[in-house]
Protein backbone atom coordinates (compact mmCIF):
# COMPACT_ATOMS: atom_id res chain seq x y z
CA UNK A 1 0.00 0.00 0.00
CA UNK A 2 2.87 2.52 0.84
CA UNK A 3 4.28 1.96 -2.59
CA UNK A 4 1.21 2.79 -4.68
CA UNK A 5 0.91 6.05 -2.51
CA UNK A 6 4.17 6.95 -2.97
CA UNK A 7 3.73 6.65 -7.27
CA UNK A 8 0.65 8.39 -6.78
CA UNK A 9 2.16 11.27 -4.90
CA UNK A 10 5.10 11.37 -7.46
CA UNK A 11 2.76 11.73 -10.21
CA UNK A 12 0.41 14.52 -8.56
CA UNK A 13 3.98 16.04 -8.00
CA UNK A 14 4.74 16.19 -11.72
CA UNK A 15 1.59 17.92 -12.47
CA UNK A 16 1.95 20.27 -9.56
CA UNK A 17 5.54 21.20 -10.69
CA UNK A 18 4.71 20.93 -14.48
CA UNK A 19 1.69 23.74 -14.07
CA UNK A 20 4.01 25.72 -11.78
CA UNK A 21 6.60 26.23 -13.84
CA UNK A 22 4.52 26.72 -17.03
CA UNK A 23 3.43 29.44 -15.66
CA UNK A 24 6.74 31.19 -14.07
CA UNK A 25 8.06 30.33 -17.13
CA UNK A 26 4.77 32.66 -18.71
CA UNK A 27 5.97 35.36 -16.10
CA UNK A 28 9.63 35.22 -17.02
CA UNK A 29 9.05 34.45 -20.66
CA UNK A 30 9.83 38.05 -21.99
CA UNK A 31 12.91 38.28 -20.11
CA UNK A 32 13.94 34.54 -21.03
CA UNK A 33 12.51 33.80 -24.14
CA UNK A 34 13.85 30.54 -24.19
CA UNK A 35 11.55 29.27 -21.16
CA UNK A 36 8.63 29.60 -23.99
CA UNK A 37 10.47 26.29 -25.91
CA UNK A 38 8.03 23.90 -25.91
CA UNK A 39 6.98 20.66 -27.64
CA UNK A 40 3.15 19.00 -28.06
CA UNK A 41 2.12 15.76 -28.74
CA UNK A 42 -1.45 15.12 -29.55
CA UNK A 43 -4.19 12.19 -30.52
CA UNK A 44 -6.49 13.94 -32.71
CA UNK A 45 -10.00 14.06 -31.81
CA UNK A 46 -11.79 10.35 -32.00
CA UNK A 47 -15.74 9.92 -32.08
CA UNK A 48 -17.35 7.17 -31.04
CA UNK A 49 -21.13 7.37 -32.24
CA UNK A 50 -23.69 5.11 -30.55
CA UNK A 51 -26.76 6.53 -32.48
CA UNK A 52 -28.51 7.42 -28.75
CA UNK A 53 -24.52 8.64 -27.73
CA UNK A 54 -21.51 10.61 -28.94
CA UNK A 55 -18.73 10.58 -27.45
CA UNK A 56 -15.62 12.69 -28.48
CA UNK A 57 -12.52 11.74 -27.22
CA UNK A 58 -8.43 13.65 -27.66
CA UNK A 59 -5.38 13.99 -26.01
CA UNK A 60 -2.84 17.06 -25.88
CA UNK A 61 0.60 16.95 -24.23
CA UNK A 62 2.41 19.93 -24.25
CA UNK A 63 5.65 20.36 -22.19
CA UNK A 64 7.78 23.62 -22.32
CA UNK A 65 11.10 23.94 -20.63
CA UNK A 66 10.12 25.95 -17.97
CA UNK A 67 7.34 23.59 -16.89
CA UNK A 68 10.49 20.56 -17.25
CA UNK A 69 12.50 22.96 -14.82
CA UNK A 70 9.82 22.89 -12.39
CA UNK A 71 9.30 18.84 -12.45
CA UNK A 72 12.83 18.80 -11.55
CA UNK A 73 12.93 21.10 -8.81
CA UNK A 74 9.89 19.19 -7.48
CA UNK A 75 11.48 16.14 -7.69
CA UNK A 76 14.43 17.17 -5.90
CA UNK A 77 12.50 19.31 -2.86
CA UNK A 78 11.14 15.87 -2.91
CA UNK A 79 14.13 13.77 -2.23
CA UNK A 80 15.78 16.20 0.11
CA UNK A 81 12.24 16.27 2.32
CA UNK A 82 10.97 12.88 2.16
Amino acid sequence: MRNSRNYLMIFFLIVAGSIMGNIIGGFFSDIFPVLSISESIFFGPAVLDLNFLSITFGFTFSLSLAGLLGVIVVLIIFKIFY
